[in-house]
C-alpha cells in the first residue's frame, strides 16, 4: 500500500505541472514593450491582455484647474519601465500609477462597443484618457483602506481617444498594486469578455459540480448507512468545497453582484472546511496526533468567525493592515499544510485502510503545493526581477494558481473513488440487510398466516358470529363461519342492515341512521352512546341473535369501521322461558301452602260463581247495564285475585272476558235497541267455559302437590253445611235467646283474626314492584288481631287488591327518580289495622308522589262526572273521591294492571255494601293514604 502511494505521488505530480505549465504558456503575456521614445507598448491584439509599459509611484498633484498633474500629455515619458524595480517596492504609498496604450487595428480605429475587463479588482482604481477620467472604483480617499472582495470589473472605453494613452490610478497599499496582482487586463468586445470570463472559470465550475455530486452523493449513503460517520463529514466537506469554489468564481458576478457577502463569509467557510478536514482526517486515518488535529479543526471555525466580526466591527483596521494578515494566513495555511503531511507521513508506519490510501493520494499534493508555493511566491515578489525555473514573478504566481486548480480537480477522481468504494461498501450492506430483511419477512409472514390462521379457527369455532363492515354498511371479507351458518349464505360485501332485516324496512332505516351517526361521531362519547343505542338482539332467519357492537378506530385518515359479535341465544332464551315458567308455578305452590285456606276460598268462591252466581245474576231484578257492571266488577276482581297467585292461564281468559265484555256492549248497542239485555248477555255468557280457564292451572298444581290436594281444608274439617244444619236446629230446640247466643259462638268458629283476610298483599305487593321495576321495603301489617266473620268482610278485603296494585303502579317512584330527589330508594307501604267499639279501621299508604288534582279534574270534566266550575268549588278531599267514580281512569293505555277504570268502583262498591266509608288523604311531603271505615258487627 505504501508502494502504490510512492507510485502515485510522482505520477500525480507530473500530470499537474504538465497541465499548469500548458495552459500558463497559453495565457503568457506578450514580453515587455520595448524602449522607444514614447515608451509606450505596442499594440496588442483584441481580447489578449493589456501589458502595463511604465509606472510611478505616489499620487500625482493637482493642477489649479482641478485635473491631476500626471494626465497631461508626455508626463509619463520620464516614468520607470515595469516591472516595479526593488527600490520602489521599499516605498510606502497608497497610490501608484501605470500606463498602456489601447490596442487599434491599422486604421487606428477601436473595436466596436470596446471594454476592457479587470479580472481580479480588489481595490479602488481610477481609469484615464488622457486627462478624461473614463471610470472610477470606490472613493480614492487618501487615508482610507476599505475591505473589498476580487471581483471583475468591466470599464467602457466608448470616450476613450486611441491616440492618448490609458492610465490606471491605483489606490491600496503596495501588495494590492504589485504588477500581476492587478490581475489580468483584458481588452475587447463586452460580449467576448464576459465569454471569456465564464471559459477562465470552466475549470472551477466543472470541480464545483463534480465536488457537490459526490458530496451529495455521500449525504444519500449517509442516510442509508448512518453507522459510519466519515461519510457525513465527507459529504459535508464536500458540499462546502463545492460552494466555497463557487463564492469565488468571478463569472458569477456578471449576473448579480456577492462580493460584499464573500468578504464576510469567506473565512467562516473555510473555517469549517478546515473542521470538517480534521473530522475525516481523523476518522479514517487515526493518526498519532489525533487531539492536536481536532483541536486544530475546532480552532479554524473559530478563527473565521473572529475575522468576520472584526471586518464588521473594525474594518478600516483590518483593511490597514490586510497586507500583513494575509501573510500571516497564508503562511499560517502553509505550515498547516505541513502539519498534515508530517501527520501523514507518521501515519504511514503504521496500517492504514484503503480509504485512507485513496485520501492520502488525493489531497497530499493538494497540501504540498499549498505547503511550498506561497512560501516561494513571497520570495520571488520581494524581488520583482527575480527568475524560478525561467519564470518571473507574474508567471510564477499564475502557474501556481493553475498548479492548485488542477490538484483540486484530480483530487476529485480520488474522493470520486472513495465514494465509489462507500458506495460499494453500503450497496454490499444493503444487499446484506435486504437479504436478511427478506428472510425476516418470509419467517414473519409465515408466522402470521399461521398465527392468523390460528385466530381464525378460534373465531370459527367459538360458537359466535364476528364480522365487521365499513361507513358503507359493507361487510368486509373476514368474517367468522358462524356468520355464514347464521345468515345461511357468503355475505361478504352484503350490506349489514339488508342481512339483518331483509324485510322490516323500518327497523333497517332506524338501524342504518343511528349507524350513520356512529360513523360521523364528532367524538368518542358520542359513538359510544350511538353503539349503546343499537338494538341488542334479532330475529334471524327464525333464531334470536344477541348483538353486540364494538367501534375499531382507523389506522389512518379514513373513517372507522364497527365490529359485530353475533352468538345465537335461541336455546338459551326457550331454557330462560321455561325457568320462568317453572319459578312462576314453584311460587305458586309456595303461595298455596302458606295461604291454603285463602287458596281454597277464592277457589271455590271462582267455581260457586261460574257454577251459579252468574245465572244468579242474571236472574237478579236489575237493568241489563246494572248487570253488565256488576258482571264487570266480579270479573276484574277474580282477575286481579288470580294474578296475585300467578294462575297465569285463568288470569289472562278472565283479562280477555274483559275486554270482549266491552266490545259485546258496543257492538250490542249499535245493533238495536234492544239487543242490550239481560237475555242476551246471559246467552253471551254461556258462550265461555269458565271451569276450564281454571281447571287449566289447577293440573299445574295437581301435577306437583299431588291430584287430592285440593281435597281438604285442615287437619280437622267442618264443612259450611254441616254447620248451617247445627245452626237450624238449635234455632229449633232452644228459646230464642239462648239459641242466638250458642248459634253467635258456632259462627265464631269460623271467625279469623282480620289480618288474615290481608296476609295475602304483602307478598303480592314485592312480586308486583318488581315486576314493574320499582322497589319497595317489605310490608308488615300491623294490628289485625280482631277475630271477625270472614264471609262478611272477605269480598271486601279480596276488591283491595285495586288500592295495592294503583299504590304501586301510580304511586311509588323509579328507584332512579326517588334517588334523584332525595328519597330513599326503596318506596315504603303501610298496612295499619285498628279498631273500637264501633268500627274497624283499616289504613293503606305509600311514601310516594302526590295524586294529581288538576288531572283528575280534567278527567272528571271530561267523563261528564261534573263541571269544572262544581270540580274547582269542592274541597281537596271531595275531588281526590272522583277516583272512586265508575269508569274514572288517568291511565293512557289498557294493560293487565290498569286502565279499565273499575278497580277502585270495585272497591267502594264492596265498601258501600258494608255501610263503610273511606277517606283519602295526598300530599307530596307524606304520600298517600287510603282509611277504609268498616262497621263492627260482633
Amino acid at each position: 500500500m505504501k508502494l502504490r502511494l510512492m507510485t502515485i505521488w510522482p505520477v500525480l505530480l507530473l500530470l499537474v505541472c504538465s497541465a499548469a505549465g500548458l495552459t500558463a504558456s497559453a495565457q503568457a503575456a506578450p514580453a515587455p514593450a520595448s524602449d522607444h521614445p514614447n515608451r509606450m507598448p505596442p499594440p496588442v491584439k483584441q481580447g489578449s491582455a493589456i501589458q502595463w509599459g511604465t509606472y510611478r509611484m505616489g499620487d500625482s498633484p493637482v493642477g489649479a484647474n482641478g485635473t491631476l498633474e500626471w494626465t497631461k500629455p508626455g508626463v509619463s515619458k520620464t516614468w520607470s519601465h515595469m516591472p516595479i524595480s526593488k527600490e520602489d517596492l521599499a516605498v510606502r504609498t497608497e497610490f501608484a500609477w501605470f500606463t498602456g496604450r489601447i490596442p487599434t487595428g491599422a486604421d487606428r480605429q477601436m473595436v466596436r462597443d470596446p471594454y476592457i475587463l479587470f479580472m481580479n479588482a480588489s481595490y479602488e482604481f481610477e481609469v484615464y484618457s488622457g486627462t478624461k477620467l473614463l471610470y472610477r472604483q470606490g472613493g480614492m480617499q487618501e487615508g482610507t483602506n476599505p475591505l473589498r472582495a476580487n471581483k471583475p470589473v468591466f470599464v467602457s472605453l466608448a470616450e476613450a481617444s486611441p491616440d492618448l494613452p490609458l492610465l490606471l490610478r491605483v489606490h491600496s497599499n503596495r501588495d494590492n498594486y504589485i504588477h500581476g496582482k492587478i490581475g489580468p487586463v483584458k481588452y475587447g468586445v463586452q460580449a467576448d469578455l464576459k465569454l471569456a470570463l465564464i471559459k477562465s472559470d470552466a475549470l472551477n465550475g466543472f470541480g464545483a459540480i463534480v465536488f457537490f455530486m459526490i458530496g451529495f452523493a455521500a449525504l444519500l449513503m449517509y442516510f442509508i448507512h448512518r453507522d459510519h460517520p466519515p461519510l457525513l463529514y465527507f459529504a459535508l466537506f464536500s458540499l462546502m468545497v463545492s460552494f466555497n469554489i463557487l463564492l469565488s468564481s468571478h463569472s458569477l458576478m456578471i449576473f448579480t453582484d456577492f462580493s460584499p457577502i464573500e468578504i464576510y463569509l469567506q473565512d467562516p467557510l473555510r473555517g469549517c472546511m478546515l473542521y470538517l478536514f480534521a473530522l475525516y482526517f481523523n476518522s479514517i486515518l487515526q493518526p498519532v496526533f489525533a487531539r492536536a488535529v481536532r483541536t486544530i479543526g475546532i480552532v479554524m471555525p473559530v478563527a473565521g468567525l473572529l475575522m468576520s466580526a472584526a471586518k464588521l466591527t473594525v474594518p478600516g483596521f483590518i483593511g490597514m493592515y490586510s497586507h500583513e494578515i494575509l501573510i500571516v494566513k497564508e503562511l499560517g495555511f502553509s505550515l498547516l499544510c505541513a502539519f498534515c503531511l508530517f501527520v501523514i507521513a507518521m501515519s504511514l508506519r503504521s496500517r492504514i485502510n484503503s480509504e485512507a490510501v485513496w485520501f492520502i493520494s488525493g489531497f497530499s499534493l493538494f497540501l504540498l503545493i499549498n505547503m511550498i508555493g506561497y512560501p516561494l511566491r513571497v520570495y520571488m515578489e520581494n524581488d520583482p526581477n527575480t527568475e524560478l525555473f525561467g519564470y518571473t514573478p507574474l508567471e510564477f504566481i499564475q502557474f501556481m494558481r493553475l498548479c492548485l486548480d488542477y490538484t483540486l480537480l484530480f483530487s476529485t477522481i480520488f474522493f470520486a473513488v472513495i465514494l465509489f468504494k462507500g458506495y460499494a461498501a453500503v450497496y454490499r450492506t444493503t444487499q446484506s440487510n435486504n437479504l436478511k430483511l427478506t428472510n425476516w419477512n418470509q419467517s414473519l409472514e409465515a408466522e402470521v398466516k399461521e398465527r392468523t390462521r390460528s385466530i381464525q379457527n378460534l373465531l370459527d369455532y367459538a360458537g359466535q358470529g364476528f364480522l365487521t363492515f365499513d361507513k358503507r354498511l359493507i361487510v368486509q371479507e373476514e368474517y367468522s363461519i358462524e356468520c355464514r351458518r347464521l345468515f345461511g349464505k357468503e355475505i361478504a360485501d352484503s350490506r349489514y342492515t339488508e342481512l339483518l332485516y331483509p324485510v322490516d324496512e323500518t327497523e333497517r332505516d332506524l338501524h342504518e341512521e343511528l349507524l350513520d351517526s356512529v360513523f360521523h361521531g364528532v367524538d368518542e362519547l358520542q359513538r359510544e352512546v350511538c353503539l349503546s343505542l343499537l338494538p341488542g338482539e334479532a330475529e334471524v332467519f327464525g333464531r334470536r341473535v344477541s348483538l353486540q357492537y364494538k367501534w375499531i378506530p382507523p389506522e389512518d385518515s379514513t373513517f372507522g369501521k364497527v365490529m359485530v359479535i353475533l352468538t345465537d341465544i335461541t336455546e338459551r332464551r326457550r331454557l330462560e322461558s321455561q325457568m320462568a315458567k317453572e319459578r312462576h308455578v314453584l311460587n305458586r305452590v309456595v303461595w298455596v301452602v302458606k295461604h291454603y285456606r285463602d287458596f281454597k276460598e277464592m277457589v271455590e268462591e271462582y267455581r260457586a260463581f261460574a257454577r251459579r252466581g252468574r245465572y244468579e245474576l242474571m236472574s237478579l231484578p236489575t237493568s241489563s247495564e246494572e248487570k253488565w257492571a256488576e258482571l264487570s266488577r266480579i270479573v276484574h276482581t277474580f282477575k286481579g285475585n288470580f294474578a296475585q297467585i300467578d294462575f297465569t292461564h285463568t288470569m289472562e281468559r278472565l283479562h280477555e272476558l274483559e275486554t270482549e265484555l266491552v266490545e259485546w256492549k258496543t257492538q250490542a248497542a249499535l245493533r238495536t235497541p234492544h239487543a242490550f239485555s239481560s237475555t242476551s248477555l246471559a246467552e253471551w255468557l254461556d258462550g265461555f267455559d269458565l271451569l276450564e280457564w281454571l281447571e287449566e292451572d289447577l293440573r299445574i298444581l295437581r301435577g306437583i302437590l299431588g291430584d287430592g290436594f285440593d281435597a281438604g281444608q285442615e287437619t280437622v274439617t267442618i264443612e259450611i253445611s254441616r254447620l248451617r244444619h247445627l245452626e237450624q236446629q238449635v234455632y229449633t230446640l232452644l228459646p230464642g235467646s239462648s239459641a242466638q247466643r250458642i248459634v253467635s259462638e258456632l259462627k265464631k268458629l269460623q271467625y279469623r283474626p282480620f289480618k288474615e283476610l290481608l296476609s295475602m298483599y304483602p307478598d303480592y305487593s314485592m312480586k308486583l314492584a318488581h315486576r314493574t321495576g320499582k322497589e319497595i321495603h317489605p310490608i308488615e301489617i300491623r294490628g289485625g288481631e280482631l277475630l271477625v266473620d270472614p264471609e262478611r268482610y272477605i269480598d271486601f278485603t279480596r276488591t283491595l287488591i285495586h288500592v295495592f296494585r294503583n299504590m304501586i303502579d301510580h304511586g311509588i317512584e323509579t328507584p332512579e327518580y326517588r334517588t334523584g330527589i332525595g328519597k330513599d330508594r326503596s318506596g315504603t307501604l303501610l298496612c295499619e289495622l285498628s279498631n273500637d267499639e264501633q268500627e274497624i279501621r283499616i289504613r293503606l299508604s305509600n311514601d310516594g308522589k302526590e295524586m294529581n288534582l288538576p288531572q283528575i279534574g280534567t278527567q272528571a270534566v271530561t267523563r261528564g262526572f261534573c263541571t269544572q266550575e262544581e270540580f274547582d268549588a269542592w274541597p281537596p278531599a271531595t275531588q281526590l273521591m272522583m277516583i272512586f267514580r265508575e269508569g274514572f281512569t288517568t291511565g293512557k293505555a289498557v294493560n293487565e294492571l290498569s286502565g279499565r277504570g273499575i278497580g277502585l268502583f270495585a272497591v267502594v262498591s264492596a265498601l258501600e255494601s258494608l255501610n263503610g266509608k273511606v277517606h283519602v288523604e295526598s300530599s307530596a311531603e307524606n304520600g298517600t293514604s287510603f282509611t277504609f271505615m268498616l262497621p263492627r258487627q260482633d
